[in-house]
């Protein structure tokens, strides 16, 4: 299982999900005063101008599962004169690669004037499943916190992982979760400044940083904003007390937390705070009771949900 793990289905309007083999589509009306094509032919081609859209479809990294709705207006010679994506509910990072598959798809098929004489609309919905983040393997997570942090910043790292650790301490778990060392040879997670304009960056609140892990799963990194635009030297200051909240919700995506626009939480989009919800406090300390080293692992792992029962 890949880190982009992610899956596409094909929902009916109504609101049923189906298999994508399966998936009718809701049909368009023929313009006025158009010759109307005969319904199974007119079907028959907007089902295969979905299937090569799903042929060109590559599932976004989101952190939520998304549902959105897809309109194409195909041409006669195969060419899409208009489109719309609109999200119904979850993450707005599915729009782009809808449009990216839908430019990657034309032209489709030309249009025979025996379905329509001069276009076909094409409107479906899809279902877009978040990827599966990568958490520990193994606990105590080895960190290396770069030296070129000038204080307080170093400190106010170290405090991230201190109230990290009482977190999970609340939640019940027993075994030390970090492992601070002085080498990033001796680390799988190295905690980073970082000068760079691309970023996640939130200015609501002030969040900047990026958790991210290598391929190989041996290695993650966090990088850490100290200016509200890190590529610009002239901007504000990161406070140290906001980068220990910013390390912590780089911390809680490590574990496996997503992003939520609901307000004073630690993964919050609109009113950040050094906390967790219930639910969240329960997810987290599970998915750290999981990292259970067996086998000597360490780095990360992409942990495949049982199949329901």
């Amino acid at each position: 299982m890949t880190l982009r793990s992610a899956s596409v289905l094909l929902v009916l309007l109504a609101g049923v999900c189906l298999p994508v083999s399966a998936q009718p589509i809701r049909l368009a009306q023929a313009p006025e005063g158009a010759k109307a094509a005969p319904s199974p032919e007119l079907k028959a081609y907007q089902l295969k101008a979905r299937d090569k859209f799903i042929e060109n479809w590559q599932p976004p990294d989101i952190d939520n599962d998304a549902r959105v709705e897809v309109y194409m207006r195909i041409d006669r010679d195969g060419r899409v004169s208009q489109s719309e994506v609109k999200t119904l509910d979850g993450a707005k990072g599915a729009e782009d690669a809808v449009k990216e598959a839908i430019r990657r798809s034309v032209p489709f098929a030309e249009v025979p004037e025996s379905v329509a004489p001069y276009y076909v609309d094409v409107r479906f919905r899809l279902k877009v499943a978040a990827k599966t983040p990568p958490t520990p393997a193994c606990l105590p997570v080895t960190v290396f916190i770069a030296p070129e942090f000038p204080e307080p910043n170093q400190q106010a790292v170290r405090t991230a992982l201190t109230n990290w650790t009482n977190l999970l301490r609340e939640g019940g778990l027993k075994s030390e979760p970090f492992s601070v060392v002085d080498s990033r040879d001796k680390a799988y997670l190295a905690v980073l400044p970082s000068t760079d304009g691309k970023l996640s960056r939130n200015d609501k609140t002030s969040f900047v940083g990026r958790f991210a892990v290598n391929e190989s799963l041996s290695n993650g990194t966090i990088e850490l904003g100290l200016k509200a635009r890190p590529d610009v030297p002239a901007s504000a200051d990161i406070t140290p007390e906001q980068l220990t909240v910013n390390t912590m919700q780089l911390i809680g995506k490590m574990f496996g937390l997503t992003s939520s626009d609901e307000a004073y939480n630690l993964m919050s989009t609109s009113k950040l705070e050094g906390r967790l919800k219930p639910e969240q406090l329960k997810q987290v300390t599970d998915t750290a009771k999981a990292a259970d080293c067996s086998g000597a692992k360490q780095g990360f792992q992409v942990k495949v949900p049982d199949e329901p029962k």
